[in-house]
């Protein structure tokens, strides 16, 4: 009898035992299921800086005016660049939509100024000479001088805001004169004009 509740006791601890161990297995591999075997992904971020600086820059793209030869008659003859003659002589060859153009070639908007080696009285002489510009805006000039303004040998207003952007960077500049009756008779006069950028 004893002999039999042994065996039997023994069978019931083996079928716990492998009970115990089904369980256990199972739940290790439930455990391990998230384990693929590999290390942790990471993700770390690196920069990249940039600073760009500013240009301050203007250059002509048209540069000069040519008035050719002119004769006034008993009156002041005055000659545009733009349109030619508009009265009191005539000219050899009047000119006609001639200007000078000025492109900002920087990136930073710009108040462009513009100033004459010579005024009026040096570079036409006579009684009462005019020397003088007008500007244009063409794509990019802010407030542009648009009223006839004569020309000094000081910086003078031309276009306060010539924008940078490519799309739209120039402004043109014309120029008039007035040529008295009694202008000494000379050679070609020359004026050189100076246009000078300045940060706003």
């Amino acid at each position: 009898m004893a002999d039999k509740i042994s065996n039997n006791t023994i069978a019931a601890l083996i079928v716990l035992a492998m009970f115990v161990s089904v369980i256990g297995t199972a739940s290790t591999i439930g455990g391990l299921s998230g384990i693929t075997g590999y290390a942790a992904t990471t993700a770390p971020n690196g920069t990249v800086t940039l600073n760009v600086s500013g240009t301050l820059s203007i250059t002509l793209i048209n540069s000069s005016i040519a008035f050719s030869t002119c004769k006034p008659d008993a009156t002041t003859l005055y000659v545009n660049s733009s349109a030619g003659v508009e009265t009191g002589g005539t000219c050899t060859a009047a000119p006609s939509d001639d200007y000078i153009l000025v492109n900002n070639n920087g990136n930073v908007d710009a108040n462009v100024t513009v100033k004459s080696s010579v005024v009026a009285s040096s570079f036409i002489g006579g009684t009462s000479p005019s020397f003088q510009y007008w500007g244009e805006n063409v794509d990019g000039c802010t407030g542009t001088n648009t009223a006839l303004t004569s020309f000094t040998t000081s910086e003078t207003a031309f276009c306060p805001n010539l924008e940078s952007d490519d799309s739209g960077d120039n402004v043109k500049l014309f120029a008039r004169v007035g040529i008295p009756s009694d202008a000494p008779v000379q050679g070609q006069q020359t004026a050189t004009i100076t246009f000078t950028a300045h940060t706003l």
